[in-house]
């Protein structure tokens, strides 16, 4: 198979298709890209080859062209001079530059239509390149994406039981201040009935002991 079948073999591809029947798409990806930059440079080197090609056959066709040019001109001198047998080799030598020049110009306008080929398939694969590129970038970020996410979300549920630690935490800090507050008013309310009642007491001893006086 010659590079151009080979090219165009690669451009009818669908990398969709090629990458849904594999497992390791990026993997596919890099070796298909890796064939497809191979292919790449054979294309650049028969381009330049057919170029060279085609410098040659026109260089034939311009020699073969001037060559019997140059015989038609003896012919007609040896007309000129009555040498009829050199004007009739002249003649046959004319016909046989001008079948050879006929024959490298067909060859240079098929070699021109090859060159055009394939150029435009070198273009076609460069494009195609980009293509799965681009899809390997994809899959990449995706994946990357993915590991973000995956890590992330990991990270975010350890924040979250993190959070409801500390609200536990604190709810429980809150219930024991609760506590600590409600005895420590339960006590002083204690505190203040005793001093109450003990003040009570003494202004009943005052008063008794006044009353006593009063009597005396």
């Amino acid at each position: 198979m010659g590079v151009l079948e080979r090219i165009e073999s690669i451009i009818k591809a669908n990398l969709n298709d090629l990458l849904g029947k594999t497992g390791n798409p990026e993997k596919i990806l890099g070796q298909l890209i890796s064939d497809m930059e191979s292919e790449l440079a054979d294309a650049r080197s028969q381009i330049a080859s057919t170029i060279r090609e085609g410098k040659r056959l026109e260089m034939l066709y311009t020699e073969n062209e001037q060559l019997a040019d140059q015989w038609q001109k003896k012919a007609v001198l040896a007309v000129q001079h009555g040498k009829d047998d050199l004007a009739r080799e002249a003649l046959l030598r004319k016909r046989s530059a001008s079948a050879l020049a006929e024959d490298y110009r067909r060859e240079c306008d098929l070699n021109a239509e090859v060159l055009a080929s394939l150029k435009s398939a070198l273009r076609a694969l460069e494009a195609k390149i980009q293509e799965a590129r681009r899809k390997k970038d994809e899959l990449i970020m995706r994946k990357r994406w993915a590991e973000v996410d995956r890590l992330l979300g990991a990270g975010m549920m350890a924040d979250k039981r993190s959070v409801f630690e500390r609200m536990e935490d604190r709810i429980m800090s809150l219930s024991a201040e609760a506590e600590a507050l409600s005895e420590i008013n339960s006590n002083s309310d204690e505190l203040t009935t005793k001093q109450r009642e003990e003040e009570l007491e003494a202004e009943l001893a005052k008063l008794k002991d006044k009353m006593k006086s009063e009597k005396s």
